[in-house]
């Protein structure tokens, strides 16, 4: 709320004991790994930044995953198989055909106005030379190329704008080359609707993917749409 005198860090320390209370916090320090199952509007809530008692992120010393729903994690499915770290404490990862974006070429829209994005290019740049890949830069990175391209990637990562749009949220889209015109916004439903299972992981190094319209299970919006298109684990 833009209009509470409230800092950031009263809100979240608010939050924090409304939904984990202070007599909770010796359970969850008993694990490494917290998986939730957030409902409704609680799906909004970044989780990641919840401050326990003496003022650390959770995220400091818990890995936190968010499930769609309880069957992701009861029902028999594979999402969570393999949340246990191997011997000598890390997952062993390879990069086998990752795709990297950043920084698509923007467009003059008289609606929205997107800029260019020069630190998420220099972003990309540098995950690009961890994972011995050349990245889609400016014009190169249309939504043609991106789509063609994702369905045979192991790894995606995206550094670029995204947007939500609570009141449609399969019309929310990350913006690619062209964008904010029709033909640069590669939406939910879009993204949804491919098979993207030979992916691993996908990045979204970009705003609001992690919101949308709000329903029982939780927020259905970017982030959501590479989860049903068969992507393992969304960042």
């Amino acid at each position: 709320d833009p209009t509470s005198a409230k800092t950031l860090d009263e809100a979240l320390s608010q939050l924090s004991r409304l939904l984990i209370p202070t007599e909770f916090w010796h359970v969850v320090r008993k694990f490494e790994q917290l998986i939730l199952v957030p409902q409704l509007g609680i799906a909004e809530v970044p989780f990641a930044m919840l401050p326990d008692p003496d003022g650390l992120p959770l995220i400091d010393t818990t890995s936190v995953w968010i499930a769609r729903s309880i069957g992701d994690v009861a029902g028999g499915g594979d999402q969570h198989d393999d949340l246990d770290p191997d011997v000598d404490g890390k997952k062993a990862v390879t990069f086998d055909s990752p795709l990297v974006v950043g920084n698509p070429m923007f467009v003059s829209n008289e609606r929205l106005y997107l800029p260019q994005l020069p630190g998420a290019e220099d972003e990309s740049k540098a995950v690009s030379s961890i994972m011995h890949t050349t990245p889609l830069l400016g014009s190169e990175a249309t939504k043609k190329t991106v789509e063609s391209r994702a369905t045979t990637a192991d790894v995606l990562y995206l550094a670029t704008h995204g947007a939500a749009i609570p009141d449609d949220p399969l019309k929310g889209f990350l913006a690619l080359a062209g964008a904010p015109d029709e033909a640069g916004r590669w939406s939910a439903k879009e993204i949804q609707n491919l098979d993207l299972s030979r992916t691993n992981l996908a990045v979204l190094s970009a705003c609001q993917t992690g919101l949308g319209g709000v329903h029982p299970a939780g927020i259905i919006g970017v982030g959501r749409a590479f989860t049903l298109a068969g992507v393992r684990w969304v960042v």
